[in-house]
């Protein structure tokens, strides 16, 4: 039955802009609780390809964005509270530089997935991508303003990110799945 939602094309009316129901701050919840499990199993990971792509397949697109708040939210709770992340100014700028990547990579999948009809599969697989791909274009942007290494483009660090997203993905994915299906079962 689920594969079949998966599978199912994303209908226009479904991204309409509602009031925050019930799903939604579940769903919010639920990604912040799985932000948190993520951070402490794979360290300092920010999941914006993964949170997108499930965000863009169960809910409207401002929520998408909203997804992308929480996400990065969780992360600097966590890194500056148990992973003693620095309070410098470059540390900061770090910060608003990472959620101002995810905020621009998150609208440029929306932008992308929008022009197409699409199977939730197909919109998994191309948000998640395009997302991947624009974040770490944003982030090697601020790379070049801000005091910093490039190590993270090396291929060795690429590859640990695209692992650690796919990680991410298939999480997040069941997370989502579960909650439609609590959903469903409410109905």
């Amino acid at each position: 039955m689920y594969v079949k939602w998966l599978l199912s094309a994303v209908p226009g009316q479904y991204h309409k802009v509602p009031t925050p129901s019930p799903s939604l701050l579940g769903w919010l919840f639920l990604l912040a609780v799985s932000d948190v499990v993520l951070l402490l199993a794979f360290g300092c990971v920010t999941p914006f390809a993964a949170t997108v792509a499930v965000s863009l397949a169960i809910l409207p697109y401002y929520a998408c964005i909203l997804s992308v708040l929480v996400t990065w939210a969780t992360n600097q709770a966590i890194g500056f509270t148990l992973f003693d992340f620095p309070t410098t100014f470059n540390s900061i700028a770090w910060g608003i530089a990472i959620l101002m990547a995810g905020i621009l990579s998150c609208l440029v999948a929306i932008a992308v997935t929008r022009k197409f009809t699409l199977t939730r599969f197909w919109q998994l697989a191309i948000s998640f991508h395009v997302t991947l791909v624009s974040y770490k274009l944003f982030y090697l942007a601020t790379s070049v303003f801000l005091s910093s290494e490039y190590d993270a483009f090396e291929f060795q660090a690429l590859k640990q990110a695209y692992i650690g997203e796919l990680i991410s993905l298939g999480f997040l994915l069941s997370v989502g799945i579960i909650g439609v299906y609590l959903e469903r079962k409410q109905h």
